[in-house]
């Protein structure tokens, strides 16, 4: 009965590990995204002259089927030219980010506040990574 107890507190404990999120749920992995770095926290523009030179086929993605990523959220974009459906030159896309601050850092210490030396600066990074994709849908 004992070995019974034991057997069914594992499956418990290993039910539980496996229910804990990532924090990579934003991923779609039949998509394409773009890293780009972020240093400094403030107003960002990417025009469509940089995104051809990264190589994306801007004349054939429509501008309101396009999403900024970071900190594993979507954010909030604003795109110049989206009213014709065709990512044309002269458009862009503006958006608000934040450098790696040490927000993820806090999840080392066991008091997150009390044991973080500094909250606005990363002990092990201060660039943060932002992504970029599109796909087929207007409900971004």
């Amino acid at each position: 009965m004992r070995k019974l107890y034991v057997l069914v507190f594992i499956l418990f404990i290993s039910a539980c590990c496996y229910s804990q999120p990532f924090g990579n749920e934003w991923i779609n992995y039949t998509q394409q995204y773009y890293k780009f770095p972020v240093r400094h926290t403030g107003l960002y523009r990417i025009d469509s002259a940089a995104l051809a030179a990264s190589g994306i086929p801007v004349s054939s993605i429509n501008p309101k089927n396009i999403q900024v990523f970071g900190r594993g959220e979507e954010q909030y974009i604003h795109i110049q030219g989206e009213s014709d459906c065709v990512f044309n030159n002269g458009d862009y896309i503006e958006f608000y980010a934040q450098h790696n601050d040490g927000y993820l850092d806090s999840l080392v210490y066991l008091y997150k506040s009390a044991g973080h030396p500094n909250p606005y600066y990363s002990l092990f990074n201060d660039t943060a990574f932002y992504f970029l994709n599109w796909n087929t849908s207007t409900n971004n």
